[in-house]
């Protein structure tokens, strides 16, 4: 079978999940393979069916874990399989206790796919193992076949060394040999303590501790103590081991940031680096700051002073606040929006000081248009990078827009659509300026160069 990475809960599967937490039924109804391309356009939490599914697989089983994920186990079988694929892409569908209808609930692609034949070429039988997160909900069911059963070596295994198998034989062996039933009882208990068994199992749960999608949204907590108090999925770092911490409902479960970080662009082009169990960020090779790992889709940070490390896919919300603590070096590419309420301070240049430094060659420009009327304007040698020129003082007035960023060359380049003076006015902007050689983090909200609290923005970083 080809060798997926983890799953991937989809927007639908986070919902789903959503309802699940709050008491409803969570029922698995099938796995389904495909042999879709995702290229790098592909966002797996939006898809709501394979790209190209080939293949539907009845659930055979279904296990609750105990660590905050349940194993699905399928039949794989070509009988009747008109064509052959690639198997690239697996999808886990559930049904939607609200609506009846069944949705993609998380998905998982592979780099290296297998092949498998049309019917009639070899025969394949397979039994497939897939892990999704379930957090802590107590409903967990699964549609069950019955039409295809296939006993796995395991399966087997696991029956024969059951103290519960085999009475009648275990009696007469007993009675025929003394001790010999509490010799062999021994041995499988040995073996189940034995750290190097069920490494499938073991492989799995570090699979799913390394990859930072898997958690839909976690509010992170940096310190020298756990909190007293967590919800589930938040995160922790601890500062005096520089470890991270991920809340699965019941306890704290350490996670591999060091893994997570060695995937990243930066580590790959020595911008990024752990010294003394401290991960550092770099733009010019020289001036280096500490930066913060993460795990989660969607990370909040709810700790003051820390600059956070994202992973291309993740996202950032930030509330309140005059600051963007998201690491940034060359080359990196941003999208977000932001929103803060009226009254604004004035009806010109709202921006960012790159890094929290000023520059000198800030520029920006923008056209808007209003019930027919079209304008433009441009701004020149300004301290931040101009990013929307924005609606007025007048107290009915909100501000917001979708912007982009891009971080190269020397350069931090952006781009907005988002709302202009106050009333039905629709600016399109674009702004660029120096980043500096030293700068580590997107850098600050701004007002014509003051500082301006935003009462809330999320980014996701691109690339």
């Amino acid at each position: 079978m080809a060798n997926f990475n983890g799953t991937i809960l989809t927007t639908q599967g986070r919902n789903l999940l959503a309802k699940a937490l709050a008491g409803a039924e969570l029922q698995f109804t099938k796995i389904q393979l495909g042999d879709g391309i995702w290229d790098e356009n592909t966002n797996p939490e939006e898809l709501t069916s394979l790209v190209s599914p080939k293949i539907d697989l009845p659930i055979n089983e279904l296990k609750i874990v105990g660590d905050g994920t349940a194993r699905i186990r399928a039949v794989l079988t070509n009988t009747g399989l008109q064509e052959g694929f690639f198997t690239r892409e697996l999808g886990i569908f559930a049904k939607d206790p609200e609506t009846g209808e069944e949705i993609l609930y998380s998905v998982s692609y592979a780099s290296n796919p297998d092949y498998i034949p049309a019917d009639g070429v070899t025969k394949i039988e397979d039994v497939i193992d897939v892990y999704t997160v379930i957090a802590n909900a107590q409903n967990v069911t699964a549609v069950i076949s019955d039409t295809v059963v296939i006993a796995t070596k395991q399966d087997i295994k696991q029956h024969n060394t059951s103290a519960d198998a085999h009475p009648d034989i275990r009696q007469a062996i007993q009675d025929a040999t003394g001790n010999l039933s509490q010799e062999i009882d021994a041995k499988v208990e040995a073996h189940n303590q034995d750290t190097n068994a069920h490494m499938d199992i073991r492989n799995t749960i570090s699979t799913l501790q390394k990859n930072p999608f898997v958690i839909p949204y976690s509010r992170l907590q940096i310190g020298s103590a756990k909190p007293a108090t967590p919800q589930l999925f938040d995160s922790f770092y601890d500062t005096t081991t520089n470890t991270l911490f991920l809340w699965d409902g019941q306890q704290w479960i350490e996670i591999d940031w060091v893994s997570i970080v060695q995937n990243s662009p930066e580590f790959r082009s020595g911008k990024l680096r752990i010294t003394n169990g401290i991960l550092e960020i770099s733009n010019d090779g020289t001036n280096w700051y500490q930066v913060i790992p993460t795990i989660g889709a969607t990370v909040e940070l709810l700790t003051n002073g820390y600059t956070v490390f994202l992973l291309p896919g993740q996202t950032f919300v930030g509330r309140n606040t005059d600051t963007i603590p998201i690491a940034a070096v060359e080359d990196s590419q941003f999208e977000g929006t932001y929103y803060y309420p009226p009254p604004s301070p004035g009806n010109l240049w709202f921006g960012i000081i790159p890094s929290g430094i000023n520059i000198s060659d800030g520029y920006g420009a923008y056209v808007a248009g209003s019930s027919g009327k079209a304008s433009g304007n441009s701004t020149s040698n300004r301290t931040f990078i101009p990013l929307i020129e924005q609606s007025g003082t007048v107290s009915t007035c909100d501000n917001w827009a979708h912007f982009s960023i891009s971080i190269s060359n020397g350069v931090m380049a952006t781009t907005s659509v988002g709302h202009g003076e106050c009333g039905a006015v629709v600016t399109a902007n674009i702004g660029h300026g120096t980043y500096p050689s030293n700068g580590y983090f997107i850098g600050k909200w701004c007002y014509e160069g003051n500082p301006q609290v935003v009462s809330l923005f999320s980014i996701r970083r691109v690339a």
